[in-house]
């Protein structure tokens, strides 16, 4: 544990103190797990539509599985390709 402490030091700039930066992290990791991002949600389950071949009714698909859809199609599109993989 004083290894990856000491290693961590290093990175950091010296005049940093201590409980500061605890109390940083700690703020980082509250942000983390209360911030849920919604919207990335949204439109990335939104996007599967067109990888299901609803490319002409999108948004007619969509409104009854995820209450509608805000973005230009070209958003989706982008998040269907990166969703490829899956």
């Amino acid at each position: 544990m004083s290894k990856m402490l000491r290693s961590i030091k290093r990175i950091l700039p010296t005049n940093i103190k201590t409980p500061y930066m605890f109390l940083y992290f700690g703020l980082l990791l509250f942000c983390f797990l209360f911030s849920q991002q919604v919207d990335l949600f949204h439109t990335s389950s939104s996007s599967y539509a067109y990888l299901n071949g609803h490319i002409t009714d999108f948004y007619d698909y969509n409104k009854p599985l995820v209450d509608g859809n805000d973005y230009l199609p070209l958003m989706y599109i982008i998040f269907a390709i990166w969703n490829l993989p899956l």
